[in-house]
């Protein structure tokens, strides 16, 4: 019973997303207010309990890999979107051994992969554990796109953000590279 109530929520969900896309793409309502509500309604929902140190290791990590940055989206997410070739751009400059990952958890879509000329990033879809791991590590109780992270292998946090990439997190961005000593 409790599973056909789950199911059924889920259902309610994302049928309330995909409504709140159309009303988006139409510009019937702004980013901000969809965003709201959208995370208003998946604040219901019990994210997985799955411990980030548990996540990390399904992760296709090069050996000499030291450090990770791990950015959520979607494909609704403008800012996400937005911020993908910066990021790719600043962490082609960062001199350290370090694996970089775009998650999403609802799309599989390659198509904004295959439009943007990404060099540094790794796109990994379906990544629901792993993105439920980084909001409970954190303690943030709904979906938040786009999320940005910056840890070593041992999960330390280095630099952590809920909020898309301007200039003010660009530049906390390249100097918390450049202070990592390894």
């Amino acid at each position: 019973m409790r599973n056909k109530i789950t199911n059924t929520i889920i259902i309610i969900l994302l049928t309330f997303s995909v409504y709140l896309n159309y009303k988006l793409v139409k510009n019937e309502l702004s980013y901000y207010s969809w965003k709201k509500s959208v995370n208003a309604a998946y604040s219901n929902l019990s994210i997985n309990t799955s411990k980030l140190s548990e996540a990390i290791k399904i992760l296709p990590l090069t050996k000499k890999s030291k450090f990770i940055y791990l950015s959520t989206w979607e494909t609704f997410c403008k800012p996400c979107i937005k911020e993908i070739p910066l990021l790719d751009s600043i962490l082609s400059e960062a001199k350290l051994p370090i694996s970089c990952f775009f998650l999403s958890d609802m799309t599989n879509d390659t198509t904004i992969k295959k439009k943007l000329k990404i060099n540094n990033f790794q796109f990994l879809y379906n990544q629901n554990k792993l993105i439920s791991a980084i909001h409970n590590k954190f303690n943030i109780k709904t979906k938040t796109y786009p999320l940005n992270l910056l840890i070593d292998t041992n999960l330390n946090v280095y630099y952590f953000s809920s909020v898309g990439i301007n200039n003010n997190e660009k530049n906390k961005i390249i100097n918390t590279i450049k202070s990592i000593n390894y």
